[in-house]
């Protein structure tokens, strides 16, 4: 799939002000996260997989099949980015019994994503929030509103610590420069 097409996600939230926002600020800090582009067919696909529809999930995996989302791991529907060379985690692996044990989770949630330090966040089966576990203290630390609050809000917190210089840039997006 490649890399993030801004200009299909942009083209797709047009009308919504709020997200197209995100996407400027995560243009800006492009070299620091490593989306992937994707399809219509990826986000039928993602929705499939979820216990309760979540409409800004789903909308959301038409532009983007996951990847780094600075430090946090968006899954992916396919482990293998061909175009990219790279595999990545995907909705399966972390919506298994032995998955969902071993992250200690309540029943009727569903990993979307993971921080960098392991903790999932999920989709409800119950409501649009976005909740983010704590595995150690066995609760949910974080609930955001809705899917388009999270990708705000992540992207808000990787630009400050870019900004402290606690964050290195993704060495693949840069690979060109350096082979020219």
């Amino acid at each position: 799939m490649g890399f993030f097409d801004y200009a299909k996600a942009v083209r797709k939230f047009r009308d919504q002000e709020d997200v197209l926002e995100t996407i400027r600020r995560m243009k800006q800090f492009d070299g620091f996260h490593l989306l992937r582009n994707s399809s219509l067919r990826t986000g039928a696909r993602a929705g499939e997989m979820l216990p309760r529809a979540n409409s800004q999930y789903i909308a959301w995996m038409t532009v983007c099949g996951g990847g780094y989302l600075f430090d946090t791991t968006l899954l992916s529907v396919e482990e293998e980015d061909p175009d990219l060379g790279l595999s990545f985690d995907t909705l399966a692996d972390y919506n298994t019994p032995e998955a969902r044990r071993e992250l200690a989770l309540p029943e009727g949630y569903f990993v979307i994503a993971v921080r960098n330090y392991g903790d999932p966040i999920c989709l409800s089966a119950e409501d649009d929030r976005v909740y983010l576990w704590n595995m150690e203290e066995g609760e949910f630390e974080t609930i955001w509103d809705c899917f388009y609050d999270f990708l705000g809000d992540e992207t808000d917190t990787a630009i400050e610590i870019i900004g402290n210089g606690d964050m290195e840039p993704v060495p693949i997006k840069f690979r060109d420069e350096e082979e020219g």
